[in-house]
């Protein structure tokens, strides 16, 4: 009586996941990401994690249980066709070996056939679970740079008011009414030029546009002149005036 088959997943399932078109899409945003787009992606993780999870499981199960159909060459031990088949290594390609050996199996061609899409289906879920740990984590890396930057203004701020309160101190009533009253002029003097120069545009930019519709030359003068001068003598002559 052979061994019996392992339990494991069916590849045709594991075929269906293989061709599954939703992908993580990385954008060309800031690393800090919205909270519900990190939720969304720990899910994923989350789930790309359990399903490699579970396809490593059962490789490893399907690799013992063909093994004990196969005689390995001399030297060979099973151990190395199931190495690296863990969560550090994530090994799938490994598979492989098995796949050769066992391809002329009868009666086993499903288990087979299952390894061939785990071969495939493995590597594509350690890649996804790469870059949403990558995501991830340059996202933490922004969130605590700008934790840090805040904590760094808000300190900024606190030594601002320290210093503003430590010269208020130093100075007197008087004397803070004339560095007042100074500022105030300085702050004055700037809009009233902001605004001069605004209106003093505007009106060049008129009379540029009143020059471009209504500028005649010297010489389209004389033209017309001359034109107007050549008129008058062909009437006057066929009014017989002139001879």
């Amino acid at each position: 009586m052979g061994p019996t088959k392992p339990v494991f997943l069916s590849w045709k399932l594991c075929s269906a996941a293989a061709d599954e078109a939703e992908e993580f899409e990385e954008g060309d945003e800031s690393d800090v990401l919205p909270s519900e787009l990190v939720k969304d992606i720990k899910a994923k993780e989350k789930e790309d994690k359990a399903e490699a999870k579970e396809l490593l499981k059962t490789a490893k199960t399907v690799v013992t249980d063909l093994l004990r159909l196969i005689d390995l060459p001399k030297g060979v031990k099973k151990g190395d066709f199931s190495r690296g088949l863990t969560q550090k290594d994530w090994n799938f390609p490994v598979l492989q070996q098995t796949i050769d050996l066992a391809t002329e199996l009868a009666g086993h061609e499903e288990q087979i056939e299952f390894l061939k899409k785990a071969l495939l289906r493995g590597p594509e879920l350690v890649v996804k679970l790469e870059q949403h740990q990558d995501r991830l984590a340059r996202h933490k890396a922004r969130q605590d740079e700008l934790k840090e930057l805040k904590s760094g203004i808000k300190a900024t701020e606190v030594k601002k008011d320290e210093m503003v309160d430590a010269a208020r101190a130093k100075i007197s009533p008087s004397e803070a009414k004339v560095l007042i009253l100074e500022r105030f002029l300085k702050t004055l003097l700037a809009e009233y030029n902001i605004r001069l120069k605004a209106y003093v545009t505007e009106l060049i930019k008129a009379v540029e546009n009143l020059h471009d519709k209504y500028a005649v030359t010297a010489e389209q003068i004389v033209r017309d002149r001359d034109t107007a001068t050549n008129q008058l003598n062909d009437f006057i002559q066929e009014l017989g005036y002139v001879a």
